[in-house]
């Protein structure tokens, strides 16, 4: 017997789009449809989507993917036996045959023109059945659209669905929802509340869930601002051609695969005892470089190479860093699907928008935007109306905010600093410091500007470092040129929501060439230093899995 969730599925949808997308998988990257293999809640349709979307990335999506190329693909994988058993070859014909049989839409394998095909009738139905099935997932009532236990009426209720959009599904929900909303809490007249208004719920909330993030890279990092929060929009910002992508990179990584240490011993990112399902799927939006650019960074970080030996070639290694590419290599592509790298070199709001609803729907829940700037298409589309660059700027800062706070996910964002950062190299460093000033650090839950450490303020800070060397743990237990050398970076945490410290100064060494980072010791703003907690067995004793699941989902 099907369960409600198998119910609210059609499978004739399921074998036109797979069909659609076997014959074009660009269809896949599409900015105006975005299919997601949550879309085919079907196991079979499923598994043959994910395929089709992993054999097109090895060409480009420049190729049509018919039956036999598919099936040779998956002969490869340990899903092979369930697509044999499940007459997986015959699955992909009937799914082939179904779209070729539509001369009109075919032109040397291609679909040519989707508009004039069924395609989108058969996609929006598709995803209304998706909308409905995440509906009854969080126990929202949907009978009024679909219900399963009514089969006499399900052809009626079928004929009136097709007429609908997941849109207007979710706008007449959230419409119920605020009406009873209204009804119940008196929220039709604004919400004012006296100060005790569900206090002990929040008490009994906050001890159930601390608000608590998964760890970014940096001991004392996570001490200043809780870890990466779910919903949260964090901005890193720093002088052109000092680390930005390098910053980010870091704790992409350290999200999504463990790294070698020094002994060639799998490290995960997080909690001392953190193991793979720590772990988490991300996405990491590239605005400048290529693919190439971020696998050698994402490469030198897992193995502990530098960049510039990666990028001599095999014949110059070392045998130890032959074996640790060696070793990184299978690190990386064992846990390969943690981390997408989508290269937009022009991205316009909507089709930003449409790539992070799609990557989130596939479950990403860390996003990290490399950077915010003025692409060409967002000075066309505003030049002729006077809108000043600042604006643009804090529009786009706006949007991934928004994205974050609607889909629970965190976002991590970068920005270049204008020209006031160097007027005083040794004070307090904050939003002013911001291409486009505060327009774009007003919406940041967290905002952080990271500079190479000069010698001025190196100086200034040199007895907190003294400090730090002999009295840190952590510090001690660091390699002997860390140790050394000292900080060669500063991060000034210019603002920080419902985190513990904020207009503080973070020194840290940054391992340029590796994109490993060691938090150091932090100084307020007049370098005294501020002794740290163990902030990573902080976020690992007060949030268990079971937790962080329940947080993430709620």
């Amino acid at each position: 017997m099907q369960t409600v969730e198998e119910q609210l599925y059609d499978r004739t949808c399921g074998v036109y789009l797979i069909g659609c997308c076997m014959h074009n998988p660009n269809l896949r990257q599409s900015d105006k449809y975005s299919l997601t293999a949550e879309d085919f809640n079907d196991r079979l349709h499923n598994l043959i989507f994910k395929a089709i979307f992993d054999r097109g990335q090895q060409n480009g999506f420049s190729q049509a993917i018919t039956p036999a190329n598919l099936d040779r693909y998956l002969k490869s994988y340990a899903v092979y036996p369930y697509y044999q058993a499940n007459q997986g070859l015959e699955f992909t014909k009937q799914c082939w045959q179904r779209v070729a049989d539509e001369n009109i839409i075919i032109k040397n394998d291609d679909i040519v023109d989707v508009e004039h095909s069924q395609f989108p009738y058969y996609y929006n139905l598709l995803k209304v059945f998706t909308t409905l099935r995440n509906l009854y997932r969080k126990g929202i009532d949907i009978k009024d659209y679909y219900n399963v236990n009514d089969p006499l009426n399900n052809s009626e209720q079928f004929d009136q669905l097709v007429k609908l959009t997941p849109q207007q599904i979710l706008s007449e929900v959230r419409a119920r929802i605020e009406k009873v909303e209204e009804e119940s809490v008196g929220k039709k007249n604004g919400d004012a509340h006296y100060v005790n208004y569900q206090l002990k719920e929040l008490i009994a909330s906050l001890q159930k869930h601390p608000e608590v993030g998964r760890p970014l890279n940096g001991k004392i990092l996570n001490d200043i601002t809780r870890g990466a929060r779910m919903g949260k929009f964090y901005i890193y910002s720093a002088p052109s051609g000092e680390g930005k992508t390098r910053f980010l990179i870091s704790n992409a990584c350290a999200r999504c695969f463990p790294h070698l240490d020094d002994k060639c011993n799998l490290v995960f990112g997080g909690a001392p005892e953190a193991n793979e399902t720590h772990l988490r799927k991300a996405v990491y939006i590239a605005t400048e470089q290529q693919l190439d650019e971020i696998q050698t960074l994402i490469l030198a970080y897992v193995s502990g190479v530098k960049e510039n030996r990666i990028l001599d070639g095999a014949d110059a290694f070392t045998q130890e860093e032959a074996h640790r590419i060696e070793l990184a290599t299978r690190i990386i592509d064992q846990y390969h699907e943690n981390l997408i790298v989508d290269c937009i070199t022009d991205p316009n709001t909507e089709l930003l928008k449409n790539r992070l609803n799609r990557y989130i729907a596939d479950g990403a829940e860390f996003i990290f935007y490399d950077y915010i700037f003025t692409s060409p298409s967002l000075i066309n589309k505003f030049a002729s109306s006077g809108v000043r660059e600042d604006v643009v700027l804090m529009m786009r800062s706006n949007t991934l905010k928004e994205i974050a706070a609607e889909h629970n996910v965190f976002i991590m964002s970068a920005t270049q600093l204008n020209d006031n950062w160097s007027n005083n190299i040794t004070g307090p460093r904050n939003q002013n410091c911001i291409r486009g000033s505060k327009a774009i650090a007003d919406k940041v839950d967290v905002g952080l500007i990271g500079i190479k450490a000069r010698p001025e303020e190196l100086n200034k800070a040199s007895a907190a470092w003294s400090y730090a060397r002999e009295h840190y743990d952590f510090v001690k237990e660091l390699p002997e040129y860390i140790r050394k050398y000292g900080p060669n970076q500063v991060v000034d945490i210019y603002k920080n929501r419902r985190g513990q410290y904020s207009a503080v100064k973070l020194f840290r060494y940054f391992d340029y060439a590796t994109c490993r980072g060691y938090d150091l010791f932090r100084t307020d703003c007049s370098y005294g230093i501020e002794d740290t907690e163990s902030s990573y067995e902080y976020l690992k004793h007060t949030v268990s899995e079971k937790d962080w699941e329940a947080q993430h989902d709620n």
